[in-house]
């Protein structure tokens, strides 16, 4: 699995070359390069190492193209606090964290899942009662 295309809400759209869970291959960005990906790689538990995925093909898709991103030290920047993992009833995956680096009790959540689901949460509480507002 290999993501090819990344589009987020806001209509901006990337191209991703390479392929397979190798971290050769480069992100174009075309208009925008915000947190998208940063919550693909946090709400994620798959590694990879030396090409070898262990994990989930999906997770591994997401990891590898924020790889190709240079994003490799995102996960390390972060102690996660908390994690709701996905299901299939709610459609996504939550994890709660705080920065390793920088302000003190400056807490994260982090919200991956199906658009629709996560748009129905937009300022409502998520499951097992953490609160974020969605943007």
């Amino acid at each position: 699995m290999t993501v090819t295309t990344l589009s987020t809400s806001g209509g901006h759209i990337a191209e991703v070359s390479g392929s397979g869970y190798s971290s050769r291959g480069e992100v174009q960005l075309r208009a925008y390069k915000g947190r998208h990906l940063d919550v693909g790689v946090i709400c994620n538990n798959a590694n990879i190492r030396d090409d070898m995925l262990y994990g989930q093909p999906t997770e591994g898709a997401l990891l590898a193209c924020a790889y190709k991103n240079n994003m490799e030290d995102l996960r390390d920047r972060y102690t996660r606090l908390n994690e709701i993992p996905y299901n299939s009833e709610t459609k996504m995956m939550v994890v709660k964290c705080a920065p390793k680096y920088g302000e003190s009790g400056s807490e994260q959540v982090f919200v991956k899942g199906a658009v629709e689901k996560e748009k129905q949460g937009e300022g409502e509480a998520l499951p097992h009662g953490l609160k974020t507002n969605l943007k």
